[in-house]
């Protein structure tokens, strides 16, 4: 039986050390890149909302993800009302069959101001180009991800409880989200 590379190096043909170096190079390359963890703020405009339905498979492994294990960056968000204006509008709640994600567009729709000063963990901000938790409720995006979902009833909840938008943020980069049940 024959090997296809002997072990002795000054019999290997250049052939199969020229196999050999591309190998590494892309076990190298695989190395690098399945190892950042934190995904990079992208540049692109905001995509359609027929992206957003088309994505929606891969985005629940993406969100399931962001859920399990949350990485130190905090996405895009506004530091106040006058840098997010101007605010796009929230899709209308009544198109809605469901309850809670009804009641999650009528919260969003009620007080965009709050929303646009909150960031998302699913990080749509790298996937989609959202630049807050507001431009999930601007698109169908918060219909197929229970992460969006979950923030924006927290946000609801936290500013009957007369928490500021500072206050909030803070709470949802702790992962205070992670306990909100959707009903």
């Amino acid at each position: 039986m024959k090997f296809f590379l002997k072990l002795d190096p000054d019999r290997w043909s250049l052939r199969n050390k020229s196999l050999l170096i591309l190998f590494f190079i892309s076990l190298t390359a695989l190395m690098f890149t399945s190892c950042n963890k934190s995904p990079e703020v992208s540049t692109q405009a905001t995509t359609s909302h027929a992206d957003h339905s088309a994505t929606a498979a891969s985005h629940t492994d993406h969100s399931a993800a962001a859920e399990a294990a949350p990485t130190p960056r905090v996405p895009a968000f506004f530091m106040s009302t006058a840098e997010a204006k101007p605010l796009p509008p929230v899709l209308d709640p009544a198109q809605f069959n469901d309850p809670v994600i009804s009641k999650a567009y009528r919260y969003a729709q009620e007080n965009p101001e709050l929303y646009a000063q909150q960031p998302c963990y699913c990080y749509c901000d790298s996937g989609f180009g959202h630049r807050s938790l507001l431009d999930c409720y601007a698109s169908d995006h918060s219909v197929g991800c229970a992460l969006c979902l979950k923030e924006g009833l927290l946000v609801h909840k936290l500013h009957q409880e007369g928490k500021s938008a500072t206050d909030i943020r803070d709470l949802i980069v702790r992962g205070e989200w992670k306990t909100v049940k959707l009903e």
